[in-house]
């Protein structure tokens, strides 16, 4: 059931938010705010928590307290599919392809999530002119192992975006890439991402920067605002 928002509502409120693995507390106490339409940067060193915080978020963790609130309704103990249903987007450090699936199998199974499989997914006719939009149509009909990593990366977000997502988690979008991959893939998602409120996970500063407005740093579990600067 998709729930009504009112226009004044953040996307997304973190409040005193924990997470521990066994006896290793990761996370301690982390508040965040990203209002609607807002890019918000995640900074810190290896092993500060970042991707666990996004972990924790998507439903791929489970929380020790504190509550998570997408557009106003709580979902700290929503499954991973509910988050979905409510909106919520997630792309990964290394592509989550099937090997032998082509490009359209790939979105067209994003975009019906209760398909028995490949094999018996229905025709979508509006998988053309939306890969057309996002420049995707030249490898429509190419198997995901064919591709090369900058290819990969891009139908990664591509899948993450089909269905519409109005937070879109992105956990190190520039990683494998080489600079001038990086600065067209942040192009794209720039263009593909205009109505999309957007929380990054990346270690390349001056692409980070550029993409986002506000910047956390998060360090021994902790998460402080760093940075603010006009939309």
């Amino acid at each position: 059931m998709t729930t009504i928002v009112a226009m004044n509502t953040p996307a997304l409120v973190i409040d005193h938010l924990h997470v521990a693995r066994g006896e290793c507390v990761v996370l301690t106490g982390v508040d965040l705010r990203v209002d609607t339409g807002e890019r918000a940067w995640i900074a810190g060193p290896n092993g500060a928590g970042k991707t666990t915080l996004l972990d924790a978020i998507s439903g791929a963790v489970d929380t020790t307290r504190g509550t998570i609130r997408l557009h106003g309704r709580r979902i700290e103990r929503a499954s991973i599919a509910a988050r979905a249903r409510e909106g919520l987007g997630r792309s990964f450090q290394a592509a989550r392809l099937f090997p032998s699936a082509t490009v359209r199998e790939q979105l067209t199974l994003a975009r019906q999530p209760h398909s028995l499989g490949l094999r018996t997914l229905p025709v979508d006719a509006q998988i053309d002119p939306w890969a057309a939009r996002l420049g995707l149509t030249e490898w429509l009909d190419t198997p995901a192992d064919r591709l090369g990593q900058a290819q990969r990366k891009l139908i990664d977000l591509a899948i993450a975006l089909v269905a519409k997502p109005r937070v879109l988690l992105l956990d190190e979008p520039s990683a494998g890439l080489t600079r001038d991959e990086a600065r067209r893939m942040y192009d794209w998602l720039h263009h593909a991402t205009t109505s999309v409120t957007c929380i990054l996970v990346e270690h390349d500063a001056t692409l980070a920067q550029r993409f986002t407005r506000r910047t956390y740093a998060l360090n021994e579990g902790r998460l402080t605002l760093m940075r603010t600067q006009n939309a």
